[in-house]
């Protein structure tokens, strides 16, 4: 009896041999699980969208364009409505010529059953533009190969999608995740795009420049404020490494003088006057600075959690591996370490300044952004100090052996124990989206505002009051109809849809 149990534990540990011996050899198998376990995420997230409805501003920034398509049903007059909403915008509220575009055309205009659309495209491009910039960064510049590319995107979007402050106002309010949420998108890829350039040392022909000015007119007006700053400084340092080394720089001049041109505009438009004068007094420009650096290390002390050295530990095999292979010698973690410190903090300055709430005030919508600034750059950190110890401290032929089942297999354990002690599954974002579903509260909440909808449709010029209703999924910005008809959102929703009234039972 004893032998037989020596023998099939024998047997097993041969397998376990082997298998490991696979993994170590090929990153083809962990590429698969990780894409696999991506889509099974997001397929959630996008059926959640199916759920949804506009909100809040979303009716505020839609009001001339949805008119236009009403009466002209004119691709080209929903346009000329957008830029007039834009120029409205722009001496009266916020210089944010590009972001208020943006914002002005809604997919389906403010009609409950196009609204999922907005989340599709916006959740798309979250994961598009996370693989671009890794595809840059570890493939362009560090010389990872395609599977070690999958495997650390994956981990880092999943990361962030999943641990994201304010998940309906990252997807599902428009209007709030295109402030936020797509701007950092769209400048992330400008920061692929200026990667790529100066790693290939590009001269750059003429139209490729005319466009690349252009798409970059276009971030510098999508946002002024928390989006920008890092960008501004980033923008400032590649401008000085291009000029002081002679590399080409037709691109990163390209780059800094349309930002700085394009930011400057949204920073001295008038609507951001006009919108100061109703928020109060500016702070002092060296308090501020100051209070970001405080309100910096906040956050950063806050989301340093045990699920993010989790993170960390599984990532790291690969880092080992890529960056011993990689040409860049990472010789200054403590400069890298203040600069992605700062850039951090630079986001919190133009709030601060602008005495808009304090520092300890910073809404979800504007929260989601922000973590997924810290996690971009506490990944890029461990990659370059993991690179600065196994460059310069370990030897540079020792050789990393690694038996992946008993690494794994640990770390998962650890996950597991930390989700039944300190987390719950309901932190993370797929599995609250999936038990909202799941329950049918998302299915109830939309039959009711389906229902909704045709009252309001059918009302016109009534006074009308509207069931009690909760969304399944709390905003953090976007307000829905209340109690109060006075309301700003009740009254945008009654202008909307040419009542003489709307509130809540």
């Amino acid at each position: 009896m004893k032998s037989r149990l020596i023998a099939v534990y024998t047997k097993i540990g041969e397998k376990i041999k082997k298998l490991n011996d696979k993994l170590s050899q090929s990153d083809k198998i962990g590429a698969v699980i990780c894409l696999v376990v991506l889509v099974s995420a997001l397929l959630p997230l996008y059926s959640f969208g199916r759920y949804t409805i506009p909100l809040a501003d979303d009716y505020s920034m839609i009001m001339k364009t949805h008119t236009a398509w009403v009466e002209t049903h004119s691709v080209w007059q929903v346009i000329l409505a957008g830029l007039d909403t834009t120029k409205e915008f722009f001496f009266s509220w916020a210089g944010t010529f590009s972001g208020t575009f943006i914002q002005t055309i809604l997919p389906g205009l403010g009609d409950y059953h196009t609204y999922y659309l907005a989340s599709w495209i916006l959740i798309t491009f979250f994961v598009a533009a996370t693989f671009y910039f890794c595809r840059v960064l570890l493939c362009d510049i560090l010389q990872a190969k395609a599977t070690v590319w999958i495997i650390l995107s994956t981990l880092l979007t999943l990361y962030q999608i999943e641990y994201l402050p304010a998940i309906y106002d990252a997807f599902y309010w428009y209007v709030g995740a295109a402030a936020y949420t797509f701007s950092y998108l769209a400048k992330l890829v400008l920061v692929g795009i200026l990667l790529s350039a100066l790693q290939k040392n590009k001269k750059g022909k003429l139209w490729q420049l005319i466009l690349f000015g252009i798409y970059t007119v276009f971030c510098g007006g999508l946002d002024y404020g928390s989006t920008s700053m890092p960008l501004v400084i980033l923008l400032f340092l590649m401008l000085i490494y291009v000029l002081w080394n002679k590399r080409h720089s037709a691109y990163i001049i390209t780059a800094a003088v349309c930002y700085y041109v394009s930011w400057i505009i949204t920073v001295i438009a008038p609507g951001n006057f006009a919108r100061q004068a109703i928020v109060g007094e500016q702070n002092g420009v060296i308090y501020s600075i100051i209070q970001s650096l405080f309100t910096g290390a906040r956050y950063i002390s806050g989301w340093t959690t045990a699920m993010l050295l989790l993170f960390t530990l599984f990532i790291l095999p690969f880092i080992i591996h890529l960056v011993k292979k990689a040409e860049l010698q990472f010789k200054h973690p403590v400069w890298v370490l203040i600069w992605l410190y700062g850039m951090f903090s630079a986001q919190f300055t133009p709030r601060i300044f602008a005495n808009y709430g304090s520092s300890e005030d910073v809404v979800g919508y504007t929260l989601n952004f922000t973590h997924c600034l810290f996690v971009l750059f506490w990944f890029l950190y461990v990659i370059y100090l993991t690179g600065w110890f196994v460059k310069t401290v370990v030897k540079q032929g020792d050789q990393w052996n690694l038996n992946y089942i008993a690494y794994y297999g640990t770390i998962l354990i650890m996950a597991a124990v930390l989700i039944q002690g300190v987390y719950t599954l309901g932190s993370l974002t797929s599995a609250r989206i999936i038990l909202c579903q799941y329950y049918g509260y998302a299915q109830n909440y939309m039959s009711a505002m389906l229902e909704r909808e045709q009252i309001l449709l059918q009302s016109e010029g009534q006074e009308v009051v509207l069931p009690a209703s909760e969304m399944p999924v709390p905003s953090t910005g976007g307000g829905d109809i209340s109690a109060d008809q006075e309301s700003w959102v009740n009254k945008l929703v009654a202008e909307y849809y040419d009542l003489k009234s709307v509130r809540k039972e």
